[in-house]
């Protein structure tokens, strides 16, 4: 009888032992949405109220509506979502008075758009962005006898009539540049630079995200430009 009770005991204390480590377990896994695999972060040269600013813009440009905002001069955290039900998370955080991280998830696990908000903060900064981070070694490009204005907004009729959704233009006096992405947001961007005084060139470049096919995108795009700009004139 005695042997009884104490296996039964031994049985009771093991699946107590067992309960405990699922609970931890999944504690864990809730205070886990900041990280993972799909967090996109990256370091800039910059000081933290300036990169916070930064993220804030980059946020509100793609249309996330902020949930909450908790921030001071050394970083802070950053909750917003779309109205496809996408959440994003941003956390800014100062190195030093010169240098910050900021990490960006996006939900479900969303990479494309993590780096579409990288690069925004880093032109919101003065940083700019290299195209291999988002977009590769896949562009092609062309010289036209037009102005900068004109190309650029040709450059985003283009991507409409390819169902691109445009989320952003920026027109600047000697470049522009037209960003948009695929339905998977796959990121798409158009660089356009003055070239002289009646030249401007238009470089298309696109992600290489599942489903998609870069090379294919991009010459489909400067074709569609090329005819586009010659049926308007000169």
């Amino acid at each position: 009888m005695r042997l009884s009770f104490l296996a039964l005991l031994s049985v009771g204390l093991f699946s107590a032992g067992c309960g405990g480590r699922d609970s931890s377990d999944s504690s864990m896994n809730r205070s886990d949405l900041g990280t993972g695999l799909n967090t996109v972060a990256k370091k800039y040269a910059k000081p933290a109220p300036d990169v916070w600013d930064a993220a804030v813009g980059a946020v509100k440009s793609f249309d996330f509506k902020v949930d909450s905002d908790r921030h001071d001069k050394m970083g802070g955290e950053l909750v917003a979502h779309r109205a496809s039900g996408d959440k994003v998370e941003v956390t800014v955080r100062s190195i030093d008075k010169e240098n910050t991280d900021v990490s960006i998830r996006v939900e479900p696990g969303n990479r494309n758009m993590a780096n579409l908000l990288h690069e925004k903060i880093a032109e919101k900064v003065g940083m700019g962005t290299s195209k291999a981070g988002v977009f590769g070694d896949t562009s092609v490009d062309g010289t036209y006898v037009a102005d900068l204005r004109r190309c650029a907004t040709l450059a985003e009729t283009v991507c409409k009539n390819a169902n691109l959704s445009v989320t952003g233009r920026e027109l600047r006096d000697s470049s522009a540049v037209v960003n948009a992405r695929e339905g998977n947001s796959n990121p798409v961007r158009i660089q356009l630079d003055r070239s002289g005084d009646s030249l401007t060139k238009v470089t298309f470049s696109a992600g290489d995200a599942s489903g998609s096919d870069p090379k294919a995108l991009t010459s489909r795009l400067k074709a569609e430009f090329d005819r586009e700009i010659s049926s308007s004139g000169r």
